[in-house]
């Protein structure tokens, strides 16, 4: 006997409760994507996210993470900026060089940042790290 697929049902439609799931699913795949395209982004590639405020404020942290485990040591940082308005607003992430604002880190060994801090790795720890001042104007 053919059993109907499990997602036929017209009661998952109801898009109220099941908001705060679907957009952390979104969150999800969204810092999938962003962490897929870091793993091969090159200096001066850029990534653009057209969603909705939520998932760009989740994906401004995600970018604040990577820039600090991922990229500090090798002299680089994720420079993301909202453009655009409305609903027609994005979020554009570009692997960058770091300026002279940040000379302490061509000084340091690859591993010295996440070898002293090793909460850092957990991409998903709540901490906030300084790189947000010196990463991009607004």
């Amino acid at each position: 006997s053919m059993n109907p697929p499990p997602f036929s049902s017209p009661k998952r439609q109801r898009s109220t409760s099941s908001t705060s799931t679907s957009l952390s699913t979104n969150k999800k795949s969204d810092k999938e994507r962003l962490v897929e395209w870091v793993e091969q982004a090159k200096e001066g590639d850029h990534i653009e996210f057209n969603v909705g405020k939520d998932r760009r404020s989740y994906l401004h942290d995600v970018c604040d993470r990577l820039s600090q485990t991922k990229f500090h040591s090798r002299g680089m940082f994720l420079d993301h900026r909202s453009n655009g308005v409305q609903r027609g607003r994005t979020l554009r992430v570009a692997l960058l060089r770091s300026g002279p604002a940040l000379p302490s880190m061509r000084k340091m060994s690859p591993y010295a940042t996440i070898a002293t801090t090793p909460e850092l790795e957990d991409v998903e720890s709540g901490d906030e790290f300084p790189i947000r001042a010196v990463a991009a104007s607004p």
